[in-house]
């Protein structure tokens, strides 16, 4: 699973009201939606006219999965993932309005937890899990990101005066996507490299006098002595390697979120009802 997330600090010079602004944000905010998979959000309160934050967040799905081992058609595993995002939206929208009124570290701490329990369920994972099973895991996920993208925002502008918020935001954005970059590459190296250490431990297991070749169903499919059914055998040890490659992966991300909850010691709380305090607007 990849995400990513951007905080856009954009400025409205024609706007000369309240009203001009509200428009032109809710438009933004319809057309990014409407071209892109991705959830929209305002962050900020509307103390000026002429300049909104917007945060976005996108989640790439496991898709590879679905459609790798799960054999999903593409529209089939794009419908299947498709309510993660709507658990993206909707906690965005409820924890937008619960910021600077609730403490931070306890938003985050639902967000991490959530994602931590998605990643737990994830790794009992096979090829024959059930769609419902994978939707709700993923809208919990999605929820999850959205308690962690909002308050994590509000957070690192909180504190800054409005005149340096562009190049606050513009560092924030910077330092999360080389962090995701990393993460995912790391992420990705791990599956390859798994899925290899694992065709390799199970290998040694698949002899041509393995007791189950005596069953004439799978001689007749994996045949070992001869070329086709060797193919076919290093085909479905491939698949089997993957899958645990997956859960390790799955794992990996699980244990990785839960040793984040102690960093939120660091964090403090934000000033209840105070000028910077985001809220989400429809």
């Amino acid at each position: 699973m990849a995400t990513a997330q951007l905080t856009l600090e954009v400025r409205i010079e024609h706007a000369q009201s309240l009203k001009d602004r509200r428009q032109v944000v809710r438009s933004l905010k319809d057309q990014l939606r409407q071209h892109f998979n991705i959830s929209v959000a305002e962050l900020d309160e509307a103390v000026t006219w002429q300049s909104a934050t917007l945060g976005v967040a996108a989640i790439s799905g496991s898709r590879s999965y679905l459609q790798g081992l799960m054999d999903y058609p593409v529209v089939t595993a794009g419908l299947v993932m498709g309510p993660r995002g709507i658990g993206t939206m909707a906690s965005m929208l409820i924890v937008g309005r619960l910021v600077g009124r609730v403490d931070t570290r306890i938003l985050l701490a639902i967000g991490l937890m959530l994602t931590a329990w998605s990643f737990n369920a994830m790794t009992e994972w096979t090829p024959d899990v059930s769609q419902a099973s994978i939707i709700g895991v993923t809208m919990i996920q999605g929820a999850g990101l959205g308690f962690l993208f909002v308050p994590l925002s509000a957070a690192t502008l909180a504190t800054l005066p409005l005149s340096e918020r562009t190049e606050g935001a513009g560092f924030f954005s910077l330092s999360r996507n080389i962090g995701s970059s990393v993460g995912i590459s790391v992420v990705n190296a791990l599956l390859v490299q798994n899925t290899q250490a694992n065709h390799a431990a199970i290998v040694p297991n698949v002899t041509a006098v393995n007791r189950a070749f005596e069953n004439p169903l799978l001689a007749r499919a994996w045949n070992p002595l001869t070329a086709g059914g060797r193919a076919a055998l290093d085909a479905v040890i491939t698949r089997q390697a993957e899958i645990i490659a997956y859960i390790d992966d799955y794992k990996l991300l699980m244990i990785a979120t839960l040793a984040v909850i102690p960093l939120l010691m660091v964090f403090k709380r934000l000033p209840r009802g105070g000028a910077a305090t985001p809220v989400v607007v429809d």
